[in-house]
């Protein structure tokens, strides 16, 4: 492709291979792409199984550097607070990263590391299943 720009009495001719310039811009689209996401495939099940919620509080944790003083801060909440949300979130993903166990187990634990069942409820209901199940 052949442009001629006029600029200030100068006339300017630049030739251009529009190959070339696709090319490169591809070059940098799939280099872009590759250092902002990951493939699907690749990431790993624990991240996928996060809730919005608990992703964002990853992401500030991981901000910090693992300050749980000053995400008590960003949250404005209490440290004990933090910590409590922190040590169900490893729950949450130790639970995800047993993936022999089977569906409904990991849904009632679920349940009881986001209180929303007591612990002890969790525990009866897990052992009547597999009781049930040995038959």
């Amino acid at each position: 492709m052949l442009i001629r720009i006029f600029f200030k009495n100068i006339y300017v001719i630049f030739i251009i291979d529009l190959n070339k310039i696709n090319g490169i811009l591809n070059n940098i689209k799939i280099k872009s792409e590759v250092s902002i996401k990951m493939d699907i495939d690749k990431i790993p099940q624990w991240i996928l199984a996060l809730e919005q919620e608990d992703a964002t509080f990853l992401k500030n944790f991981v901000i910090t550097s693992g300050s749980l003083k000053e995400i008590a801060k960003r949250y404005d909440v209490s440290y004990p607070t933090v910590r409590l949300r922190l040590d169900k979130l490893i729950q949450k993903i130790e639970m995800s990263d047993q993936q022999e166990e089977e569906p409904f187990l990991t849904f009632i634990k679920g349940l009881a590391v986001d209180s929303r069942i007591d612990l002890e409820t969790a525990k009866i209901i897990i052992e009547k299943y597999k009781k049930e199940k040995e038959r």
